[in-house]
């Protein structure tokens, strides 16, 4: 029985075809997977990001207003922030160009709740109990708690 030697001429059978192409393409389909996973990641990342720049914008805002025109109690709401603090602040749009501003990508609602933690005693002319939280969509993206008191 003569044994038939394979030569370099010869291809591949059908079926080593099919399992590499079945191979790549599950490994594809894996990869594929990785890279939307990590692009949901990006942008979950990226609108807590611009959510974070609001409420800086905000706390900021209520660090150069006096302590005393705060309400003792209640919730202040904000609605249609941009994202970009620089279309927010006068003074840094007219700083700058309108061609080398930014443009806000995002929408954020915000509420502010003044004095509404058990066990802090908000003084009505030096102390208030701030919780701000910032929202896209209905849905909570950053949450910040601070106490601000009036230096004598």
């Amino acid at each position: 029985m003569k044994r038939k030697v394979r030569s370099s001429e010869e291809g591949f059978t059908i079926i080593e075809a099919l399992v590499s192409l079945t191979i790549l393409g599950v490994s594809l389909f894996s990869l594929t997977d990785i890279f939307l996973y990590n692009r949901t990641i990006a942008i979950k990342s990226g609108m807590r990001m611009e959510a974070v720049a609001v409420s800086q914008q905000i706390l900021d805002d209520l660090r150069q207003s006096d302590i005393s025109t705060f309400p003792m109690s209640g919730i202040k709401t904000y609605n249609d922030l941009p994202s970009n603090p620089y279309t927010a602040t006068p003074s840094l749009t007219a700083l700058s160009t309108a061609s080398s501003t930014p443009t806000p990508l995002h929408s954020f609602s915000a509420s502010i709740t003044y004095c509404g933690q058990a066990g802090f005693t908000c003084n009505p002319s030096s102390s208030r109990y701030i919780h701000l939280e910032v929202q896209y969509n209905g849905k909570t993206i950053y949450t910040v708690e601070t106490a601000y008191t009036k230096f004598q």
